[in-house]
Formats: C-alpha cells, sequence, structure tokens
C-alpha cells in the first residue's frame, strides 16, 4: 500500500538477478525510455522485487554509463582514418563517400549506442588492417576474385595470396599483411592510398 515501507530480502534480490539478464539487453538498445510492470497476488512481493530491479538496474546503470563515456571519449579522440576504418566494419563501403564530418558524427553516435562493440573494434589491431585492404581493392591496387578465394595484383594479375577455406577475405588478408612479404605488400599499398 501507497506509504507502507517497502523491505527487500533475499528472495526479491534473487528474483531480481534472473530477471535482470532478461531484460537488460532490452533497455540498452532501446533509444528511449523503458518501462516495465511487476504482476502479482496482493502480499506477494511486486513492491519488494520492483524496488531490487530498481536498484539491480542502478547498479549496472553506472557500469554501462562508464562504458559508454569510455567509448565515446576514445571516439572523440580518433583521427579520421581510424573512424573510417571501425566503422567500415559497421557500415561497408559506404564510408569511403562520406566527408569527414559525417564520420566522426556517426562513429560518435556508434559509440554511445554500441560502447562495448566500439571499444572491441577500437582494440583489434586487424580492423585497420581489414579497411586497408578493402580500400586497395576498391581503388584497384588488388583484386580480390570473384569467388573470393583469391588476392592478387591488379595491374599485373600475378597472385598475392589464397584466402584460407572458411575465412573471411579481409581478415585473412590482414593476417596476410603481417607476415614478411606482407609487410612489404602493405608498406607499397600505403605509399598508394
Amino acid at each position: 500500500m501507497r506509504g507502507d515501507a517497502v523491505i527487500v530480502e533475499e528472495p526479491h534480490r534473487k528474483a531480481a538477478s534472473e530477471i535482470l539478464p532478461l531484460i537488460l539487453p532490452k533497455i540498452q538498445a532501446s533509444l528511449s525510455r523503458y518501462t516495465m510492470t511487476v504482476a502479482g497476488e496482493s502480499g506477494s512481493g511486486k513492491s519488494e522485487t520492483a524496488t531490487a530491479i530498481a536498484e539491480a538496474l542502478a547498479e549496472n546503470e553506472v557500469g554501462w554509463i562508464e562504458l559508454e563515456l569510455d567509448a565515446m571519449n576514445a571516439a572523440k579522440a580518433m583521427d579520421v582514418d581510424e573512424a573510417e576504418a571501425i566503422l567500415r566494419v559497421e557500415f561497408g563501403s559506404k564510408v569511403s563517400e562520406m566527408s569527414s564530418k559525417e564520420l566522426k558524427r556517426d562513429l560518435l553516435v556508434f559509440a554511445r549506442r554500441n560502447p562495448q562493440l566500439f571499444i572491441e573494434l577500437a582494440n583489434d589491431e586487424n580492423v585497420h588492417l581489414r579497411n586497408i585492404g578493402i580500400k586497395a581493392v576498391e581503388q584497384g591496387l588488388i583484386a580480390l576474385s570473384q569467388d573470393q578465394r583469391t588476392f592478387s595484383y591488379a595491374n599485373t594479375g600475378r597472385k598475392l595470396m589464397t584466402v584460407p577455406f572458411d575465412e573471411h577475405p579481409y581478415s585473412a588478408l590482414a593476417s596476410y599483411f603481417k607476415t614478411d612479404e606482407g609487410m612489404e605488400v602493405l608498406n607499397t599499398i600505403e605509399k598508394r592510398l
């Protein structure tokens, strides 16, 4: 009843801890307020359970907000090339047509909406290498065969590498760029981009 003291005990916290993983992804994905109700018989502990859920959400929200801040600060500090590499994962070749202001804006929005993925991509050294590979193909420096199994030099047709079975071509190319031979190719490509 209104005005009654709400005493949250262990069973209510346990219920909240089981409910939280079910609702948290939906709340985090929501771009606006998220509303939920707790229903049950009179005296069943609705108010206590709702309070326990609110406390658990507040505790989790602090961590989420801190993650968002970390992602947003990292996005703000990034140069345009890093922004392009990360956004290419999310938007594909469309980023080649975006202005630097559009890249920066979309990077900040991406960091705010999905901070965990953003931070993972920002820390993934292969993202930058994949971006170089994609740009090299787009600009006609290297070519990817129709079956997406072979990279070759675009001007000579000489085979550069074969993509291992069941691997994404640009991930394989990024791995190739880390080899001794691949580092030489990478240096040449970077000079031409």
